[in-house]
């Protein structure tokens, strides 16, 4: 069953790279990711992994700050096509990565593991390819204290879990990560007045868009014990 569920993904995160949505997600959740960098201090010795890297952005900033590696999987070909260097690109699904225990110093994903069919033992997976101590930076747009949650999943054409914020640093406890932190990023660039708000599936009133805005992107951090 979870091999048919990678189909899907794969399926459809190919047509999101076909029709150019890599730069939308690159564009949309950039701005976030950039505060949650802050936290770290990359150098020469660490090696950074993004799952479900897209085209590779986040890869690339975190080897502008310093990341001597820098590795990128996600499970669909077109994305991982569309990624440029530097850092290297692999396509994998989340729960199975081709690298032996203990490779990483750093992993970082974004808006992609409530996509998985067992989040539980995809993060078990990321805890395998974890050094001892190695950090883990999980960002979230769709949690259940968002309540923009109950107008995006319905426009998803593949099954989520929407987990609350408790809910996830639960599961990351279960599956070998010890959280260190929990918080909200809010949108860098403020909040646009409402004469300027235009209207989408995905903010259908300005009220959906200001609830989103004010519930911000959820970060959870962790530590491989």
């Amino acid at each position: 069953m979870p091999h048919e569920h990678d189909r899907e993904l794969a399926t459809e995160f190919d047509r999101w790279a076909q029709s150019g949505r890599h730069l939308a997600m690159e564009r949309g959740h950039g701005r976030f990711t950039e505060r949650a960098l802050a936290g770290w201090t990359l150098g020469s010795e660490h090696s950074v992994l993004d799952v479900g890297c897209g085209n590779g952005w986040a890869v690339r900033r975190m080897l502008a700050l310093g990341a001597g590696q820098g590795t990128g999987v996600d499970i669909s070909e077109e994305m991982i096509a569309q990624a440029t260097p530097p850092g290297r690109y692999l396509q994998a699904p989340a729960d199975r990565l081709p690298f032996p225990d203990a490779s990483f110093s750093h992993i970082l994903s974004v808006e992609a593991l409530y996509y998985t069919a067992d989040p539980e033992s995809v993060l078990r997976e990321w805890r395998r390819v974890a050094k001892p101590g190695g950090r883990l930076l999980l960002l979230v747009d769709l949690y259940r204290e968002n309540p923009c949650w109950r107008v995006w999943q319905p426009l998803l054409t593949i099954p989520v879990h929407v987990l609350g914020e408790h809910e996830w640093a639960a599961t990351l406890e279960r599956s070998g990560w010890q959280v260190t932190d929990r918080r909200r990023i809010l949108e860098p660039g403020g909040v646009r007045p409402e004469a300027e708000f235009e209207p989408s599936p995905w903010s259908p009133s300005y009220a959906d868009y200001l609830a989103e805005k004010q519930a911000g992107t959820l970060c959870l951090e962790a530590t491989a014990g």
